[in-house]
């Protein structure tokens, strides 16, 4: 009978114990919800993209002035476009067109993103006769991330051409060059990638997802439609 008595007594205590703390709890105390990643982009809305294009151009444009006149003229080529792309995007964004400034600004970024790639591939075209490689499992690595890198790209090239097959609208001209250059890129890769330069292959295969963003985006831009990742 004591034993009931006392084990009575531990469980009221312990759930009265339990209600205090309950009730004591401050709401505020609980751990913050987590936001979704479309909720970070509505509310950051197309100075996001705007201002990473920014920082990116700046930097390129900033390379291409001080780089050889016999410097790659295509890319030459696709930086004014970048950087035309941006200037429009700032207009649409002026004139309270959230949406096509949203588009314009992620077709900026995603353009000199490629660019910026296609750089870095270009500089690790051939190796530096004064550094040896690295010894360990560095190619390993490298190879690892070009897999990885090249089916990412290959998968939204060709999500890429089959919305421009699909969609209501032939692809515009422009939508039509950076998509061509962007299988054209990807083709780069793996020849790169057969002549056992793996990085230079993996800078090619991210240059050709970003540039493959870029007719969407415009299609986009044209209807007045959010950009699209």
């Amino acid at each position: 009978m004591k034993k009931f008595v006392v084990f009575g007594l531990t469980t009221l205590l312990g759930l009265g114990a339990a209600g205090f703390l309950a009730g004591a709890q401050d709401p505020d105390d609980e751990p913050p919800k987590v936001k979704k990643k479309d909720d970070a982009k509505k509310k950051d809305g197309p100075g996001g993209d705007l201002t990473k294009a920014y920082d990116l151009l700046r930097r390129l444009r900033s390379d291409a002035d001080q780089a050889p006149a016999k410097a790659d003229a295509k890319l030459r080529d696709w930086t004014e476009r970048a950087s035309q792309l941006y200037r429009d995007a700032v207009k649409a964004h002026e004139a309270r067109e959230p949406r096509r400034a949203r588009a314009l600004g992620a077709a900026a970024h995603d353009l000199a993103r490629a660019i910026d790639h296609v750089r870095n591939a270009s500089r690790l075209s051939k190796p530096d006769p004064d550094l040896p490689p690295p010894p360990g499992p560095g190619r390993g690595d490298a190879e690892k991330r070009l897999r990885k890198d090249s089916r990412k790209a290959e998968d939204q090239i060709k999500k890429a051409e089959r919305k421009a097959k699909q969609g209501d609208e032939p692809p515009t001209a422009d939508e039509k060059v950076y998509l061509d250059a962007a299988h054209q890129l990807y083709e780069d890769s793996k020849k790169a990638d057969e002549d056992g330069q793996p990085e230079r292959a993996a800078e090619l295969a991210r240059a050709s997802e970003a540039l493959s963003h870029v007719p969407d985006h415009l299609h986009a831009a044209a209807r007045g439609e959010p950009g699209k990742d």
